[in-house]
């Protein structure tokens, strides 16, 4: 397994994913400074919120391109295939696997923390790095059963985005029903919507939990804060699990 975590390593570094991860941070960092510091009022949050927002997006999207070509590069070159004849379970490769791209991010997310130190809010921060490195698990995990399961990796990759997408703002989705139900504006149709929009709520993971840009500048939530840690958690076993099975049962 250790063999499998230092391949995705050396296969970061040989893709440049730091570099370009690093670069790509800077030019959304400083397009968030430039956007916040043209706010009428609260600059200095602003500059925060919209720095730690397009970092956090450039950072996901990084990662996903990077699994989806990596593991798809792994099966063409049948470097998969040298891999599973070594004394080494499937299972474990697949942990190795998730372990090397978990790794891959630590050093990716101090350096967003490192350029919003003298702006946020320390205790924020704190909690903000740690909700953000659980939804980058999270993350990892459904882009990595994304890759094993589907042969294409521009398909697995624009799966694990749209899944993304919609786990950050299915969160405003019920909200607004909410507000509906409030107001007794409610046909049928939207009822329908309601149902569909509970039931994918239910089985999505709520990435709006995780890493919310508010706790930057002091409104931190504690009871989302760990509501969010749980259910990435929970996730993360059940796709690594689903990764797993499906990794055992493929004949190469």
């Amino acid at each position: 397994m250790k063999g499998v975590i230092l391949h995705t390593i050396l296969a970061a570094k040989r893709d440049m994913l730091f570099r370009g991860s690093i670069i790509a941070i800077l030019i959304a960092t400083g397009f968030g400074f430039f956007m916040g510091s043209n706010a009428l009022a609260e600059n200095t949050q602003m500059k925060i919120v919209y720095s730690a927002y397009l970092a956090r997006a450039v950072v996901m999207l990084c990662i996903m391109i990077f699994i989806c070509f990596h593991l798809k590069r792994l099966f063409e070159n049948r470097e998969i295939e040298t891999m599973i004849t070594k004394p080494i379970s499937r299972v474990k490769i697949v942990i190795g696997f998730f372990i090397g791209f978990c790794l891959l991010l630590i050093p990716i997310i101090l350096l967003i923390v490192v350029l919003l130190a003298s702006f946020a809010n320390p205790t924020g921060l704190a909690i903000w790095c740690i909700s953000f490195l659980f939804e980058s698990i999270v993350v990892v995990s459904f882009t990595m059963f994304f890759a094993l399961f589907i042969e294409s990796p521009v398909f697995s990759l624009l799966l694990s985005m749209s899944v993304y997408v919609l786990g950050r703002i299915i969160g405003s989705f019920v909200f607004y029903i909410s507000i509906l139900h409030r107001a007794k504006e409610w046909f049928v149709f939207q009822s329908l919507t309601e149902v569909l929009i509970k039931i994918f709520s239910v089985f999505m993971p709520r990435l709006d939990f995780c890493a919310k840009t508010g706790w930057l500048i002091g409104e931190i939530d504690y009871h989302i804060f760990f509501l969010g840690l749980i259910q990435t958690s929970v996730y993360t076993l059940l796709l690594l699990a689903a990764c797993a099975f499906d990794f055992n049962r493929r004949n190469f």
